[in-house]
């Protein structure tokens, strides 16, 4: 059964849906659901519009010790009932995690639980028994939804032998919106804005909520920015560190801060980061690989060969924040954001508006783009085709991938992406040309392929291919 879904909340259809079917589902065990994603990306919201939708009670954690987190407990259930019944709330007292739990039926939302897992680690077997007892009739079904930031803890509530492992029926991971739906939350129909909003904060709704009014153009982005995310007094100003500090498993925050920063400045493989920060290469793979599960940097491999790894930050805010602000504090913290703007136009340029560009031009392409064949895009990303007659390899930065004819994939598309439509140069698209006659030589099933060029405005170049701006990229 699903609800109607508050007029407040933007999009998320698929996953209000999810999360009305799994409240009220007519199951006698009850259940654990998960629901997590980064800082800001709308959980508590969307979790307190399913308790005032469904019922049940909503409980956020805060950062207090096991008597305090009872109380508050207590006081959320006591509210609860209160609203329900049309009458004043009479305080609720617990004794222990287990008596407030074993008292409760229907919907329970415990909104960031790593901060009670620090303090009461027995909360998951606690939760794997009222299921269990639930199941077998010994109790009222209950139906628990965990939420939090910090993706290492509640990704890892499901591994291995874990309590609730296969206890949970709702695993869900609350993605940013894509570059449509973050211009409809920021309510803005310039595109070259809101591509630029899309590029520095995500589609992140709970940075909307932090800023007021909106840039009336790009040139008065920096201006705008100025009221928030580059004014020393905004909450925004400091974001890329308060991400970190809620991430457990991340314990150097210089060292992390330095290889986000590296990775932030176009830095991509492991061995130019070793020689950047000066340190061995292998002395890097465990911040990496702790990046990584915290959800802050992307791992991404040639989609073709498979190899060749390169690094990318996930998170917008922290690579604008790691660009843009932390180089230039001392000058923003006395006020002066119009020479700092003017200054990182060229940076923001070639490491925060265009490699933003190719993520969104390869959720077109996975989504949006339909071969002329029919079938489906069954890969995207990017690969470097070797170029025997130059010894030379053509870096292509978007790759579409088909079924595989022969033993591999077909290639449906391939395309170069560039933030200015005057950044293409000559023989572009001989280019491109080029690498699909590679590909074929290869032994790729070429017959299909499009070429196409791809930037904010219309490209103009001559020749065979496809056209893509911001039109087609925000068009329905």
């Amino acid at each position: 059964m699903v609800l109607n879904k508050p007029s407040d909340i933007i999009g998320r259809d698929a996953e209000w849906r999810a999360l009305c079917d799994y409240s009220l589902a007519d199951t006698p065990a009850g259940g654990v659901g998960l629901l997590y994603g980064r800082r800001r990306a709308g959980k508590s919201f969307l979790l307190r519009r399913l308790v005032a939708t469904v019922g049940g009670v909503y409980f956020q954690a805060t950062e207090s010790d096991r008597s305090a987190a009872l109380v508050e407990f207590g006081q959320a259930v006591a509210d609860a009932q209160a609203e329900a019944d049309g009458r004043p709330a009479e305080p609720i007292s617990y004794s222990d995690w287990g008596d407030a739990f074993s008292r409760r039926s229907g919907l329970v939302v415990i909104d960031e639980i790593p901060y009670l897992l620090r303090h009461s680690p027995e909360l998951p077997s606690l939760l794997q028994r009222i299921v269990d007892e639930a199941a077998h009739g010994k109790r009222p079904p209950v139906r628990f939804v965990l939420c939090g930031s910090s993706l290492s803890v509640m990704t890892s509530l499901l591994k291995g032998q874990e309590p609730l492992r296969g206890r949970a029926t709702l695993d869900m991971l609350l993605r940013p919106m894509d570059h449509r739906g973050a211009a409809a939350m920021w309510g803005t129909d310039d595109r070259e804005v809101a591509v630029r909003l899309d590029a520095i904060f995500g589609g992140s709704p709970g940075y909307r909520s932090l800023t007021s009014g909106l840039p009336t153009s790009v040139d008065d982005l920096g201006r705008w920015l100025s009221t928030n995310v580059l004014n020393p007094a905004h909450a925004l100003y400091r974001e890329d560190d308060y991400l970190l500090k809620e991430e457990r498993t991340i314990t150097d925050r210089a060292l992390y801060g330095t290889i986000l920063r590296a990775i932030a400045s176009g830095v991509a493989s492991q061995t130019e980061m070793a020689g950047r920060l000066h340190r061995s290469r292998e002395s890097l793979t465990h911040p990496l690989t702790t990046l990584i599960r915290a959800g802050f940097v992307i791992k991404r491999e040639d989609v073709i060969t498979g190899n060749r790894p390169s690094y990318h930050l996930a998170d917008p805010i922290i690579r604008f924040l790691q660009l843009a602000v932390d180089p230039a504090r001392h000058l923003l913290d006395e006020g002066r954001w119009e020479d700092v703007w003017r200054r990182c136009q060229h940076r923001l340029d070639a490491n925060v508006f265009g490699p933003h560009l190719e993520s969104i031009v390869q959720r077109w392409a996975t989504l949006t783009f339909e071969p002329r064949s029919g079938g489906f895009i069954t890969g995207v990303g990017h690969t470097r085709v070797p170029d025997p007659s130059t010894r030379k390899s053509i870096d292509i930065d978007l790759v579409a991938l088909g079924a595989e004819t022969g033993g591999k994939p077909a290639v449906h598309l391939i395309g170069e992406v560039k933030w200015s439509v005057d950044s293409f140069g000559g023989g572009a698209i001989d280019r491109l040309a080029r690498a699909r006659d590679l590909l074929g030589n290869s032994g790729h099933d070429v017959t299909d392929c499009q070429l196409a060029l791809v930037s904010r405005s219309l490209p103009t170049h001559g020749g065979e291919g496809l056209r893509v701006d911001l039109h087609q990229l925000y068009g329905a």
